[in-house]
C-alpha cells in the first residue's frame, strides 16, 4: 500500500512527464504485432535461421521492416539498408538484390566485408534512427546435376568366354556439388526415354555397382550379368544414369540427373563354323556360253570367328548334270573372305533346262593344308539367261475357212472369224520373245484385223476380227474369196519374220429385203364406192435371185390377227417372219398376193369409220423369209351436215393481275361428228375486254395478250365471260357450221402497288458523338393497296453500317446502340430505307436519307511510334536537342501540349542494372520537353558513369477534349555514350563474318512467326534493341518479293497472312530478308534471314488420257489388260504414285502399284456371258513412302476405268433336256414337208452364238442297216427337219432314228447332239383306205390360247372308199401328249378344246387324226398343225414363271445390290432393271416407273427424295450429286407395267426387304455409295473450357475430338497445337510447350510439372484437326485452360452417398450453367468425394461435389463464389431442387491440434485485460520516476532490433 506522500509524488511525476511529451524520441524496430498488419515478424528468422533459397528470383520480396515512433506515423519513417545481397525500399520492403549461389558463397561470414552482411536502418522525420546488422544465411537448393568425372563416354573390353559376374576394370567417378540429400546419387543402367533397343540389351547383359567415397563422391563398376556372344553382338552401348535424390521445397521435389555412355567391346574366341557370303547364292550364265568360261559371280565364304579367322576352301559337292566346276579358292586383296570362281563345264541350253539349274558346294576351314571338321554346304542357284536364238513360228502356216457373208450393219461386225485357231510361238525368254504381229496384206484393205494385234510375247493364239463388213457381201462376185497374210516379226535380234496365210471363202445368205418405191401410199375413196372396185396397185422388188427373190403380198391392219413370230431386222421397217402364212384378206379390202392389186370388198360408211390404216406386206420365199412393209392409208370422204360439238359443256379458269398465264390453261376443243379429223377453227365472239384475250384459231388455246386489271372486270366482279365459237370448214363446196360456248375467267386481285415515299430523299445533320437513341428523322411512305397489301414496314437496307436503327412501324430513324461514328472515316451516310408492304409477294419502295456528321473533339492524339531510341554523348551540353516528338490529332479543334512525368523516369547503369537512388545524380530531371513544340533537350550534364541509359515518357494531351482526358504516350530511351563503344551484334549463330540465319519451312506453312531477331547494343550495356527495319527481300532469282514482314519493335519475322508458298514455282524455293537493327541513325547492324522452302505434298496425281481396255474372256493370269499412267507435280516421294483399283469385282484384276500395269488376277475366271463389262475406279495415290517423309499426307485421284470383255467361244450349243425327240408324219406328204424342228441355244455372242444344224447319222430302228439320209434333211440355220425324198412305202420301216448335231460358228467350234425318232404312218396310200379332204396338207389351224372348253377348232373330213361305209375318227395317242388338250367327235370329225392351252408354253400343237373305214377297218392319217394365237394374258414380272422359256433365268434378286462411288456427276448411269413378259409382241411391251404407291411406304419415302431418275426402259440414273456422308445406302424402287397402263408409286430409310410387297411387279435396287475423302474433320464444340490444378495430379488434361464423316481410312484425324497464349491481367504472350497434344487421339497433356506461377489466370490453346490424308481439310477449336489453386475450390454438400450423388453432380453443374449468359459465371466440376467435416473427419453418408467458378476469365475465390451463389435466385432454386445442404470451401485450411476455442473462454480474456491494465498504470508511474535520471542515457543510446 503506497503512502499518501508517495501518491502525491507519483501525480507530480505524471504531470512532469506530460509536460515533456513534445520532446523527440528515437524510433525502434518492431518484430511482432498482434494484428499482423504490414509487419513481417519472422523476417529475422527468414534471413538468418531459415535462410534464403539460392533459387530465389532477383527482385523477389523477402519481407518488410517495421519501426514504431512515438512522434511520427508510419508514412514519415524512411527505411534504408547497407549491403550487397538485399535492397531496402523506402517503405521498408526488403527485396533480393543479386542472384545467389550456395556453392560459391563464402563459408566463413565473420568478415565484415562479406556480401552476406547486411545493415538495416529506420530514420524518423527528426533524423533519429534505429539500426541493426546481421549475416544472411543461404539455403541450398538442388541446382547442380551429378557429373561424371573425366568424360561423358567411356570404353572397356571383355572376352566372349568370360564367366557371369566378371567385373570390368573400368572405374567411373561421379560427383555432385550440392549438399545433403541433394548430393545423394543413385547410379543405374539407363534404357532411355523413349526406350532405346541398344540400351535395353546392354542393361540385360551388364550391371553396375556403386560405392560412396565421401560427400557427393561415388565410384561405379560394371559387371557381366549374362553370357555374351561375339558373333551375335560385338559391342554394347551402355548408358549410365546418375540421379540425385533431392529434397522437397514447398511440396515440390526437384531431381537432377546426367548420363554417360560406355562402349563395351566383346573379344572373339574360335567357336563358329564357316559361312557363305550372300546366302542364297545365285549365279548368272548365258545359254551357249563357251566351256571353261568363268562366271562373273564368285562364290565366297569366311570363318565366322572374324576375331581370329581361319582360311576357307570352297569345293564342288554335287552337280546332277556335270555342267559346272569350281576353280581355285583364293583370298582377294583387301577382303576378309575367300572366293572361288564357277566354270562352265558343258554346253547349256536355257530352253532345255527351263531357266533354272542348281548344284551344291561346300566351304571347309583349313588348318595349314589340312581340312578341319568345321564345314558347311549350300545350294547354288544358276539363273540361265536367254539368248535370242529363236524366231516366232506359226503352226500351221496355212488356213482355209468358210464365212457366211455379213451384213454391213450386223452385229457380226467386230466379231471373230469362226473356225480359226492361229498359234504363233517364240520359244525364247520373254525379253527376247517379243514380236510384232500385223496383217501384211489382205484382198480388201481394212476388212479384217488380227486380234490381238501389236507387240506380243511368247506363245499367243491369234484370230481375225471383222473390222469392216463392206466387202463381205456374197452378192459381189469379186468379194467371195479373201486372202489375208499375217506377219510376225521379232522386235530385237535379227528381226526374223514368219508368215501365215488365211484363205476365207464367203457363203451366200438371203440378205436382201423386198423394197417398195414409196414409204407410204394414200388412197381417197368415197363412201359410195362400189364393192369390188379396184383401189391401188403396189409392188416391190427384191435384189435376191430364185426363190429368195419371189415376192408375195398380203395386208395387215388393226382388225387383223398378226402372226406371232415377228423378227425386227436391222433395216428400219423391215421384218423377218419365218414360218408364217400370209393372210391375203383384210376386213373390207382384198389383195391379189401375186400382183399387189388392192380391191374394195365391203361397203364403206363414213359415219362408222373415216380412215383405214393398213400395213402392206411384201414377203420373199427365202429360208428364212424376209419381208418389208409400207403404209397404205385409205381415206373415206363424207358430206357435211352436223355442226361441231365441244368436248365440254363449259370452261373456267383464273388469272392473277400480274400474270398472263391462265391457271389452269384452257384449250377449247370441238369435233365434227361427221369428220372427227376435220379442221375446226375458233374465235372469240363476245366478252373480250379490251381484246385482252386471244384464241388460237386452230388449236383452241386461249391466252392473254396483256395484263388484265381487277378493276377492268364488269362491276369489279373479277369475272370475265368469253364466248368462243367453233366452226368446221365444210366439205364438197358446202359452207361450215358453228357452235358457241362460254369460258369463265376469274381475275384474282394482287398486290400490284408499291409503297411510295414523299419525298424520296431526306437530309439531316448530327454530331459524331451523338447520343444513343437520339431521333434523327421520320420517313413516311404510302401504299394504294388495301388490307395487308397496304400495311407498310420500314427497314434499313444499306448505307448505315449498323450506326442507325429504324422503327418498323413509325419510320423514325434513331442512333443505334452499335453506333460507331468517326468523322475522319466517314463524314456522312447515305442510308437506303425500304418500305415493304405485307402483300404476297411483298412490294418494296425505296428512299434515301442523307445524314451528315459534324466533327467533335473526341479522339486522343496519336504519336507514330510507341517508343524511340536515341544516343547522346555524355559530353553533350545542356540544351542539346535529343528528339522532337510530334503528336497528331485528326480533330479539327484539338490543341496539344506536351509533358514529361518525372515519376515515370527510369535509369540503368553500365551493367544494365536499374538505378533507384536519385543522389548524387537525379536522372529524373536529366531531360525536359517543350510543351508546345515537343522538343526534348538535355537539362543536366550527363555522365555515363552515373546513368548509362535513361528511359522517360512523353505525354501529349489534347486540352480541348470534349470527351474526357485525351492523351497519347510514347517512351523514349536515351543511351548515354562514352568512348570506345563496340558495334551492335545480333544473337548467334549470326556472326560478323557470316551475318545470316538459315531456316527451312514447308510450302504449306501457315502464316505466322518464322523467327525472332534479337540484337544488342554495347552502348547501352548490351541492351536489347527495339528498332528493326526490313531493308530488302528477294527470292533465289534475285527478284523482289514481299512475302515476309518484320515487327519494328520485337524483331519478329512473320510469313504474311495473304502469302501462299508454292515449291513447284521455281522462284519461290528460297528467300532472303535483309533486316537492320538500329540503335539510332548511325549505329546499325545488318542480318540476312535465308528462308528455304521445302516441298510438301500439296498436288494431287493426274491421270494421262487412256481409253477403254479390252481382254478376251478366255484370258487368265497373268494376261496384260493395259497400263495406267499418272503424274504428280510434287518432288521426291510426294511425286511418286501408287496405283490401285476399286469398284464391284475389282479383285478380278491386279494392278502393279508402281507401274500401273493391269493384268488378270490369279484365280479369276472371266466370262463374257455373265459380265461383259467392268466399270471400275482407277485410283492414283501419291507419297508411298509417307512413313519416312516430312509429311504423312497422301493425296489421291480416281477416274472411271472401263474394261470390256471380248466374247470367246466358250459355250457349246445346248438342246433342251430331252434324250430323244420324237416326231410324227405321214408317208403321203409331199417331198419337202416339215416333220419337226430342233432348237439349241448358245449363250455366246456374235458368230460364236450362231448355231448350225447337221444330220450326222441316220438309220431306222426297224432296219438298222437302212440309210435314211435320202429321206430326211435338216435346215442348217432353222433346225427344221423336212422330207428329202418320197416316204411312200416307208411306213413299214418306221420309226427312223436320226442324230442331229448343233455346232456353233466359233473358234474352236463347239457342238452338242440330240437323238430324233421319226414315226411314219401309212396315210392314204393303202388301197381302200379313207382319204382326207380337210384339213389340207400343211394347213395351219389357228386357235386362241385360253379358249373355253368345247370351242370348235376344225372339222376333219375324210371319205371312205368302200361303198356304204362310214368313217370313225380318233386321235393317234402314241404320237405326243398334245391330243390330251382336245377331243374329236368320232362320227363328225369335229375337234374341240377340252384342256388348257397356253401359247407361252406350247405355241404350236400337232395332232395325228386317224380315219377308220368301219367296214374294211382300213386306216388313214392326217397331221393337223394347230397354231396357238397369243392373248395378252400375262403381266410383266421381275419374278416370272420359270416354266416359260422366254423368262428362264430372268428373275431379279431382292434387293439388287449395286456399289456406286459418291460425288459422281448428275445423270450417271447406275443400273438397268429388266422384267419379263412371256407374251408375244406387242403384248409383251413394258415400261418402267418409280414405285411410289401408298401401300409401299419404304419406297414412297425414298423415291420422293428424287435422288434418282427411272427411265421408261428401266435404266436408273442419278438425279443429283450424291454424298455418302448424307446418306450411304439408297433404295431405288422400280415398278414395271405393260405399255399404256397406269403407273404405281412408293420408299423408306431403313430397308426391310422381308416385308417388301409385290416383288414380282417392283424391283428393289439397293445403291450403296463408296466413299471419297471429301469431308473435313469438324469439332462438335469449337470453344471449350477446362480447369486445371496448379499442381496437376495427372498428365492428361482433356481430350478433344473432331469428327470426320468419311469412312475408314479417310476418317483418320491428326491433331496439333497451332498456338498457346498465356493471359495475365492486361497482357498476354505466347508460351509454346506449356501444353502438348497427342496427334492421333487428341489428348491434351501438361507440358510443365507445375503451373503454380500461373495460378488464377488462363491459357488459350488453338487446336488444329486436319484430315490425315489431305491437310487442306481441317477445322480449329479453342480451349481455355484456367489454372487454379485447390484453395479456390467450392463445394456443394449432398445428403446422400457418392454412389448416388455422382449421378446428380453433373446435372447440378449443367443446370447452373444455363444461367451463364445472364450471370456471367461458369461452373466447372472438379471432383466428387465423401463429405469432409470441419474437424477433418470423413462422413461417408454425404457427398462433396467440388467445383470452381470462372468469371471474366478469372477463377473466383471461395468467398467470391459463395457470394455469387447466394445472391442469385436462379442458383438457389437449382440447389433447392437437388436438396443441396451446404456450400463452402472444398479444402480445409491447415489446423493446429491444440488450437483453443476463444469463444468458449471469453471470461479469461476479460481477466487478462484487467490485469494488463493494472500493470500498465504501475509501469507508467515507474517510467516517470526514472525519466529524468535516464534522459541523457536514452538520448544517446541506439536501439537494436532484437528478435523475439
Amino acid at each position: 500500500m503506497l503512502s499518501f506522500k508517495g501518491i502525491l509524488v507519483s501525480i507530480f511525476l505524471i504531470l512532469e512527464l506530460c509536460s515533456q511529451s513534445e520532446a523527440n524520441t528515437r524510433p525502434r524496430f518492431k518484430t511482432q504485432n498482434a494484428s499482423g498488419a504490414f509487419v513481417d515478424g519472422n523476417l529475422y528468422n527468414r534471413l538468418t535461421v531459415e535462410g534464403i533459397l539460392e533459387s530465389m528470383e532477383l527482385n523477389a520480396d523477402i519481407g518488410q521492416l517495421k519501426c514504431e515512433d512515438a512522434e511520427d506515423d508510419d508514412a514519415k519513417l524512411v527505411y534504408t539498408g547497407n549491403g550487397q545481397t538485399v535492397t531496402v525500399e523506402s517503405d521498408g520492403f526488403v527485396v533480393l538484390n543479386r542472384k545467389l549461389d550456395k556453392e560459391n558463397s563464402p563459408v566463413a561470414v565473420t568478415d565484415f566485408s562479406s556480401p552476406l552482411r547486411q545493415t538495416f536502418r529506420c530514420t524518423d522525420s527528426g533524423g533519429l534512427f534505429a539500426e541493426y546488422t546481421l549475416t544472411i544465411t543461404i539455403t541450398d537448393t538442388n541446382d547442380n546435376a551429378p557429373v561424371f568425372s573425366g568424360a561423358a563416354a567411356f570404353s572397356d573390353r571383355i572376352r566372349e568366354d568370360s564367366p557371369i559376374g566378371t567385373q570390368l576394370s573400368l572405374a567411373i567417378n561421379v560427383t555432385d556439388r550440392d549438399q545433403g540429400a541433394n548430393a545423394e546419387v543413385d547410379v543405374t543402367c539407363y534404357i532411355g526415354d523413349p526406350v532405346e533397343a541398344l540400351s535395353v540389351k546392354a542393361c540385360e547383359y551388364f550391371g553396375v555397382r556403386t560405392v560412396q567415397n565421401g560427400q557427393g563422391r561415388y565410384e561405379s563398376k560394371i559387371y557381366l550379368k549374362k553370357k555374351v556372344d561375339y558373333e551375335q553382338d560385338r559391342s554394347y552401348l551402355m548408358t549410365l544414369l546418375a540421379k540425385d535424390r533431392g529434397v522437397r521445397v514447398n511440396g515440390n521435389l526437384t531431381q537432377n540427373n546426367s548420363t554417360a555412355n560406355i562402349i563395351i567391346e566383346v573379344l572373339d574366341a574360335q567357336d563358329s563354323p564357316p559361312e557363305f557370303i550372300n546366302i542364297p547364292v545365285t549365279v548368272y550364265v548365258q545359254e551357249n556360253t563357251p566351256i571353261n568360261t568363268p562366271l562373273t559371280t564368285l562364290i565366297s565364304a569366311q570363318d565366322q570367328d572374324d576375331g581370329s579367322p581361319r582360311p576357307v576352301k570352297i569345293k564342288l559337292l554335287s552337280d546332277p548334270l556335270g555342267l559346272f566346276s569350281i576353280g581355285e579358292t583364293a583370298q582377294r586383296s583387301g577382303q576378309v573372305f575367300y572366293s572361288a570362281p564357277v566354270l562352265v563345264k558343258s554346253q547349256i541350253d536355257r530352253e532345255v533346262l527351263n531357266n533354272i539349274y542348281t548344284f551344291t558346294v561346300e566351304a571347309v576351314e583349313m588348318e595349314g593344308n589340312v581340312e578341319t571338321n568345321a564345314k558347311v554346304n549350300t545350294t547354288v542357284t544358276v539363273n540361265i539367261q536367254d539368248v535370242n536364238d529363236n524366231k516366232p513360228v506359226f503352226t500351221p502356216s496355212q488356213f482355209n475357212v468358210n464365212l457366211t457373208e455379213v451384213e454391213a450393219d450386223s452385229s457380226a461386225q467386230n466379231s471373230q472369224v469362226p473356225g480359226l485357231n492361229i498359234q504363233v510361238t517364240d520359244a525364247d525368254e520373254a525379253s527376247n520373245a517379243e514380236y510384232d504381229v500385223r496383217i501384211s496384206s489382205q484382198t480388201f484393205p481394212n476388212t479384217f484385223r488380227v486380234f490381238p494385234e501389236g507387240r506380243l510375247i511368247g506363245s499367243t493364239t491369234l484370230n481375225l476380227v471383222i473390222e469392216n463388213s463392206r466387202y463381205l457381201d456374197y452378192d459381189q462376185p469379186n468379194n467371195r474369196i479373201h486372202i489375208i497374210k499375217i506377219e510376225a516379226t521379232e522386235v530385237s535380234g535379227g528381226k526374223e519374220t514368219s508368215t501365215a496365210t488365211v484363205t476365207i471363202n464367203l457363203l451366200d445368205l438371203n440378205d436382201n429385203f423386198p423394197v417398195f418405191d414409196n414409204k407410204m401410199y394414200n388412197v381417197s375413196v368415197r363412201e359410195d364406192k362400189p364393192v369390188g372396185s379396184f383401189l391401188i396397185k403396189i409392188t416391190a422388188t427384191d435384189g435376191d435371185q430364185g426363190s429368195n427373190g419371189n415376192i408375195s403380198y398380203s395386208l395387215r391392219g388393226t382388225d387383223l390377227d398378226i402372226p406371232h413370230t415377228t423378227h425386227i431386222s436391222h433395216h428400219t421397217g423391215l421384218y423377218s417372219r419365218p414360218h408364217t402364212t400370209h393372210i391375203s384378206h383384210h376386213t373390207g379390202f382384198r389383195i391379189d398376193s401375186t400382183t399387189g392389186d388392192v380391191y374394195l370388198e365391203k361397203a364403206l360408211d363414213f359415219e362408222e369409220q373415216t380412215e383405214y390404216p393398213i400395213i402392206f406386206v411384201a414377203s420373199d420365199n427365202g429360208k428364212p423369209s424376209r419381208e418389208s412393209t409400207t403404209q397404205l392409208s385409205i381415206s373415206v370422204t363424207d358430206v357435211n351436215d352436223v355442226p361441231p360439238r365441244f368436248l365440254q359443256k363449259s370452261y373456267s379458269t383464273y388469272v392473277f393481275e400480274r400474270s398472263t398465264s391462265l391457271q389452269p390453261p384452257v384449250i377449247v376443243q370441238a369435233t365434227d361428228p361427221e369428220n372427227p379429223a376435220g379442221r375446226i377453227t375458233y374465235r372469240i365472239v363476245d366478252g373480250n375486254i379490251g381484246n385482252a384475250f386471244r384464241v388460237d384459231p386452230n388449236e383452241g388455246n386461249i391466252t392473254l395478250t396483256r395484263l388484265i386489271d381487277y378493276d377492268e372486270t364488269v362491276n369489279r366482279s373479277g369475272i370475265v365471260r368469253l364466248v368462243v365459237q367453233a366452226s368446221d370448214i365444210g366439205v364438197n363446196g358446202q359452207s361450215g357450221l358453228s357452235t358457241n360456248i362460254t369460258v369463265t375467267v376469274n381475275v384474282q386481285d394482287e398486290n400490284n402497288h408499291i409503297p411510295r415515299f414523299n419525298p424520296l430523299s431526306y437530309n439531316e445533320t448530327i454530331s459524331e458523338i451523338e447520343s444513343i437513341g437520339r431521333s434523327i428523322v421520320q420517313v413516311i411512305a404510302t401504299d394504294s393497296d388495301l388490307g395487308s397489301n397496304g400495311e407498310i414496314r420500314y427497314s434499313i437496307d444499306r448505307g448505315g453500317l449498323d450506326n442507325f436503327e429504324i422503327n418498323p412501324i413509325s419510320g423514325v430513324i434513331t442512333v443505334s446502340s452499335r453506333a460507331n461514328f468517326d468523322y475522319d472515316a466517314a463524314k456522312g451516310y447515305s442510308v437506303v430505307i425500304y418500305a415493304t408492304d405485307r402483300g404476297s409477294p411483298p412490294q418494296t419502295g425505296t428512299a434515301t436519307v442523307f445524314i451528315t456528321l459534324t466533327d467533335a473533339n473526341n479522339k486522343p492524339p496519336v504519336i507514330k511510334e510507341e517508343n524511340y531510341n536515341r544516343n547522346v554523348p555524355d559530353n553533350a551540353p545542356i540544351g542539346t536537342l535529343v528528339i522532337k516528338i510530334n503528336a497528331t490529332d485528326t480533330d479539327s479543334t484539338s490543341l496539344i501540349r506536351y509533358s514529361l512525368p518525372t515519376s515515370l523516369v527510369r535509369a540503368k547503369d553500365k551493367g544494365g542494372n536499374d538505378i533507384y537512388s536519385y543522389s548524387p545524380f537525379d536522372y529524373r530531371y536529366a531531360f525536359i520537353v517543350d510543351e508546345v513544340t515537343g522538343e526534348v533537350t538535355t537539362n543536366l550534364e550527363l555522365s555515363r558513369d552515373s546513368a548509362a541509359e535513361i528511359t522517360f515518357t512523353i505525354r501529349a494531351n489534347d486540352t480541348r477534349s470534349e470527351s474526357g482526358v485525351q492523351t497519347a504516350n510514347t517512351e523514349v530511351t536515351v543511351t548515354v555514350l562514352g568512348t570506345d563503344i563496340s558495334d551492335i551484334e545480333f544473337n548467334p549463330p549470326w556472326t560478323k563474318a557470316l551475318p545470316q540465319y538459315n531456316f527451312n519451312i514447308l510450302e504449306s506453312r501457315e502464316p505466322g512467326t518464322i523467327m525472332t531477331l534479337t540484337a544488342r547494343d554495347p552502348a547501352c550495356g548490351n541492351c536489347i534493341l527495339r528498332n528493326y527495319v526490313k531493308i530488302d527481300e528477294f527470292n533465289n532469282n534475285q527478284m523482289k518479293t514481299n512475302y515476309f514482314t518484320v515487327n519494328r519493335t520485337t524483331g519478329e519475322v512473320r510469313l504474311n497472312d495473304s502469302t501462299e508458298l508454292d515449291y513447284e514455282i521455281v522462284n519461290e524455293r528460297m528467300f532472303r530478308i535483309v533486316v537492320e537493327g538500329r540503335s539510332n541513325n548511325t549505329r546499325v547492324a545488318t542480318a540476312t534471314v535465308v528462308v528455304e522452302v521445302n516441298d510438301d505434298n500439296d498436288n494431287i496425281p493426274e491421270f494421262l488420257p487412256f481409253g477403254v481396255f479390252t481382254v478376251g474372256e478366255t484370258e487368265a493370269y497373268p494376261k496384260t489388260v493395259g497400263t495406267l499412267k499418272a503424274t504428280d507435280k510434287d518432288s521426291g516421294s510426294f511425286g511418286l504414285i501408287e496405283y490401285s483399283l476399286a469398284g464391284q469385282r475389282a479383285s478380278d484384276f491386279f494392278i502393279f502399284k508402281d507401274s500401273g500395269l493391269i493384268i488378270v488376277a490369279q484365280n479369276t475366271t472371266l466370262d463374257f456371258e455373265t459380265k461383259s463389262e467392268y466399270n471400275l475406279q482407277a485410283i492414283a495415290t501419291d507419297n508411298p513412302q509417307y512413313r519416312f517423309t516430312t509429311s504423312e499426307i497422301r493425296k489421291q485421284t480416281s477416274v472411271p476405268l472401263k474394261i470390256q470383255i471380248l466374247d470367246q467361244n466358250d459355250n457349246e450349243p445346248v438342246f433342251p433336256e430331252i434324250m430323244v425327240k420324237e416326231f410324227y408324219t405321214v408317208e403321203s406328204y409331199p417331198v419337202g414337208s416339215e416333220v419337226g424342228q430342233v432348237n439349241a441355244e448358245d449363250r455366246d455372242g456374235g458368230t460364236n452364238g450362231v448355231v448350225n444344224y447337221f444330220l450326222t447319222a441316220s438309220n431306222t430302228a426297224a432296219s438298222p442297216q437302212y440309210n435314211a439320209a435320202s429321206l430326211f434333211r435338216v435346215n442348217h440355220i432353222t433346225g427344221i427337219i423336212t422330207t428329202r425324198g418320197s416316204l411312200r412305202g416307208e411306213s413299214v420301216r418306221s420309226p427312223f432314228q436320226l442324230s442331229i448335231i448343233a455346232r456353233d460358228l466359233g473358234n474352236p467350234q463347239l457342238s452338242s447332239m440330240v437323238n430324233v425318232l421319226i414315226h411314219v404312218s401309212s396315210g392314204q396310200l393303202n388301197d381302200g383306205s379313207p382319204f382326207f379332204s380337210s384339213p389340207l396338207v400343211d394347213q395351219i389351224v389357228p386357235v386362241s390360247e385360253n379358249a373355253a372348253p368345247d370351242t370348235d377348232v376344225i372339222k376333219v373330213i375324210a371319205r371312205a372308199r368302200t361303198n356304204g361305209a362310214s368313217i370313225e375318227y380318233s386321235f393317234l395317242t402314241n404320237s405326243n401328249p398334245d391330243y390330251q388338250k382336245f377331243d374329236i367327235d368320232p362320227f363328225t370329225g369335229k375337234i374341240t378344246v377340252t384342256g388348257d392351252i397356253d401359247h407361252e408354253l406350247t405355241p404350236t400343237l400337232t395332232l395325228i387324226v386317224r380315219a377308220t373305214d368301219n367296214v374294211t377297218r382300213n386306216e388313214s392319217y392326217r397331221l393337223v398343225n394347230i397354231k396357238v394365237t397369243d392373248e395378252n394374258d400375262n403381266e410383266p414380272s421381275f419374278k416370272p414363271d420359270q416354266r416359260y422359256k422366254a423368262c428362264l433365268n430372268k428373275q431379279l434378286p431382292v434387293p439388287v445390290e449395286i456399289e456406286l462411288q459418291e460425288q459422281l456427276a448428275n445423270e450417271t448411269f447406275v443400273y438397268r432393271v429388266v422384267a419379263c413378259d412371256p407374251d408375244a409382241y406387242p403384248s409383251n411391251r413394258m415400261e418402267y416407273f418409280p414405285e411410289m404407291s401408298d401401300n409401299n411406304t419404304q419406297c414412297k419415302t425414298e423415291m420422293e427424295k428424287n435422288d434418282f431418275i427411272v427411265a421408261r426402259n428401266g435404266s436408273i440414273y442419278t438425279n443429283k450429286v450424291l454424298d455418302r456422308e448424307i446418306q450411304e445406302v439408297y433404295l431405288v424402287c422400280v415398278r414395271v407395267q405393260e405399255v399404256n397402263t397406269s403407273s404405281g408409286r412408293k420408299k423408306r430409310e431403313v430397308f426391310n426387304y422381308d416385308i417388301m410387297p409385290n416383288t414380282t411387279k417392283v424391283a428393289y435396287v439397293e445403291v450403296k455409295l463408296t466413299d471419297l475423302n471429301d469431308n473435313r474433320p469438324i469439332f462438335p464444340f469449337r470453344q471449350l473450357q477446362h480447369v486445371l490444378l496448379s499442381v496437376p495430379v495427372s498428365e492428361s488434361v482433356r481430350q478433344v475430338t473432331a469428327i470426320d464423316k468419311d469412312a475408314a481410312p479417310f476418317n483418320r484425324v491428326r491433331y496439333s497445337i497451332i498456338d498457346i497464349r498465356y493471359f495475365d491481367k492486361d497482357e498476354n504472350f505466347a508460351l509454346p510447350g506449356s501444353f502438348l497434344i497427342n496427334p492421333d487421339t487428341g489428348m491434351i497433356s501438361v507440358g510443365f510439372p507445375s503451373y503454380t506461377d500461373f495460378s488464377g489466370r488462363y491459357f488459350k490453346i488453338n487446336i488444329l484437326a486436319e484430315d490425315f490424308y489431305d491437310s487442306r481439310l481441317n477445322d480449329t477449336a479453342v480451349i481455355y485452360v484456367y489454372i487454379f489453386d485447390k484453395t479456390k475450390s467450392l463445394k456443394f454438400v449432398l445428403d446422400e452417398t457418392p454412389d448416388t450423388g455422382i449421378n446428380k453432380a453433373s446435372s447440378i453443374i449443367d443446370e447452373l450453367n444455363k444461367y451463364s449468359s445472364t450471370s456471367g459465371n461458369e461452373f466447372k466440376l472438379q471432383q466428387i468425394s465423401y463429405h469432409t467435416v470441419s474437424n477433418g473427419n470423413t462422413d461417408v453418408t454425404k457427398t462433396d461435389v467440388c467445383f470452381v467458378m470462372v468469371r471474366d476469365q478469372s477463377i473466383l475465390t471461395v468467398q467470391q463464389g459463395e457470394e455469387q451463389v447466394q445472391s442469385l435466385v436462379d442458383y438457389q432454386s437449382v440447389l433447392k431442387k437437388y436438396n443441396v445442404m451446404d456450400t463452402g470451401s472444398c479444402y480445409l485450411a491447415s489446423r493446429s491440434e491444440d488450437r483453443i476455442n476463444w469463444r468458449d473462454l471469453w471470461w479469461v480474456l476479460v481477466a487478462v485485460a484487467i490485469f494488463i491494465f493494472i500493470c500498465c498504470i504501475i509501469l507508467i508511474i515507474a517510467i516517470i520516476i526514472l525519466h529524468r535520471n535516464y534522459k541523457r542515457y536514452m538520448n544517446t543510446r541506439k536501439t537494436y532490433m532484437v528478435p523475439q
